[in-house]
This record gives C-alpha cells, structure tokens and sequence, in this order.
C-alpha cells in the first residue's frame, strides 16, 4: 500500500514542528515561512539542510500526532507517519 505525505497549508509545517508545538492555523506558505524563520532564521527552502532538523525528528513526530488530520487540519501533517512506516520497514527488513 503506497501512502501520501500531507501537509497543511504547506510542508513548511513540518518543518515548523521540529522546533515549537505550532498548534495555530497557518494562513499560507509565506507565514508557515516566516514562522520558521523565527526557529532558524537562515532557513532557505532552496536550499533545506538536514543537519538541522535531523535531532528534532521525534519532537516533530510527537507534536504532529497531536495535530488535527490532514487534509482538513491546519496546521496538520502526515509526514511523520511516513517516517513511522519507513522504520517499521526497516524493522521488519533488517536494513
């Protein structure tokens, strides 16, 4: 079964999650950005470094399963269920 990662308005929510408990409504992708850049001011969406988001992981995870779904909620996402699903395949692959 394939799954969609989904975020609401935009993945810069996801983003967002690594760093606070964002539970207010997002008005657009340039908010979700600003928000961010409250976080980590250098943030660039062309140019997304992983290193520093990459210890956040778990928080991102946690506060996103408390968000309301995807695609209604806003501020929401699934993107954290699709990391769920990569380590259980890891898991259960041994990889």
């Amino acid at each position: 079964m394939s799954k969609l990662a989904w975020s609401n308005p935009c993945f810069e929510v996801w983003l967002l999650l690594h760093y606070s408990n964002h539970t207010r409504f997002v008005e657009n992708a340039k908010r979700a950005r600003d928000l961010l850049r409250e976080h980590n001011p250098a943030w660039d969406k062309t140019a997304l470094d992983f290193a520093n988001f990459r210890d956040r992981i778990e928080d991102a995870c946690r506060r996103a399963d408390r968000l309301d779904p995807p695609p209604e909620g806003n501020p929401s996402t699934s993107v954290g269920q699709i990391i769920a699903a990569l380590r259980d395949d890891r898991a259960r692959t041994g990889t």
